[in-house]
């Protein structure tokens, strides 16, 4: 389990280096025309060793993540992005760091809510998997609040 230490530091490399993104791909179609809807806890950073050492400590949580490295050009550090997407993992994760995350409150509270309800539906038939109106809502809300400059 995760001490409450490391629960305040997650939360904090959340606020300032991590994003929870609710992504809608209506090209890409599967099963019945209904589109793919993902939902990820992303933690970008140049540090490597960070994200292994924050890996550690949600594995040891069993809490699911993976990490990936990237290159955006060839005249910046690559880019090293731990990532949680297992619905269930991140419904934890966040449940677990709720208390301390400030920047990040409104984004938190909107996928703690879209996580819920969709974790209620992993074990469902297909047709219930479809977004209710209230989780296409949550969708756009979070879209909303996670744009960065103009409003």
């Amino acid at each position: 389990m995760l001490t409450e230490i490391e629960k305040s530091y997650l939360a904090g490399i959340l606020d300032g280096e991590g994003s929870i993104q609710i992504s809608e791909d209506s090209k890409s179609k599967y099963r019945r025309n209904r589109p793919r809807v993902s939902f990820m806890i992303i933690f970008d950073n140049t540090n490597l060793e960070l994200l292994r050492t924050l890996k550690k400590w949600l594995d040891d949580s069993r809490i699911h993540s993976k990490i990936g490295s990237y290159e955006r050009s060839k005249k910046t550090k690559i880019r090293h992005r731990l990532s949680i997407w297992r619905l269930a993992d991140s419904l934890e994760f966040l449940s677990l760091i709720q208390p301390y995350v400030i920047v990040k409150k409104p984004q938190l509270q909107l996928a703690l809510e879209y996580l819920k309800s969709r974790v209620n539906k992993l074990n469902s038939p297909p047709r219930t998997k479809i977004l209710n109106s209230r989780e296409r809502q949550i969708v756009k809300e979070l879209h909303k609040v996670n744009k960065k400059g103009r409003i």
